[in-house]
């Protein structure tokens, strides 16, 4: 295939559908680096179910795409906030990116499952999960970390 004009790459599209694992962009040290967040994406629905942890409760949004913009909408009809979207590098990272943020946004890997950590437990630990502390705690999920079955 000929190149583009100008040698621009084409835009890039990302089917969004499915479970990613988002870790920060900007981390303060290999601790942070190592963490990650799920976000399921529902193209059907198009909803985005983000969980920040496996023991606090997660937060659906209706979402936009366009492929370079993602647009996250509360559905209680709260403010909107926007993602804008990056590229991608050779392994088919998707990067959002977010100024707002101290870790200024996030950068996702697509996976099969939501495949958390066995130690669940961990993310109460708000001395070394500062960000977590805001959260709503899921004592269902907690339980069953607690008494697994």
């Amino acid at each position: 295939a000929a190149p583009p004009p100008h040698g621009n790459p084409p835009p890039v599209r990302f089917d969004l559908e499915g479970h990613w694992h988002c870790f920060f962009l900007r981390a303060n040290n290999a601790f942070e680096a190592s963490y990650f967040s799920v976000w399921t994406f529902d193209s059907k629905r198009r909803f985005v179910d983000i969980f920040y942890s496996p023991v606090h409760k997660g937060f659906v949004y209706r979402y936009r795409w366009e492929g370079q913009q993602l647009t996250l909408v509360d559905p209680a009809d709260h403010p909107q906030f926007t993602i804008t979207m990056k590229g991608t590098d050779a392994g088919g990272e998707l990067v959002l990116e977010d100024n707002r943020l101290r870790w200024q946004g996030w950068r996702c890997r697509h996976q099969p499952d939501k495949q958390w950590p066995a130690d669940g437990l961990k993310y109460l630990d708000y001395g070394r999960y500062p960000w977590l502390s805001r959260l709503v705690e899921d004592d269902s999920q907690i339980s069953k970390y607690r008494n697994p079955r």
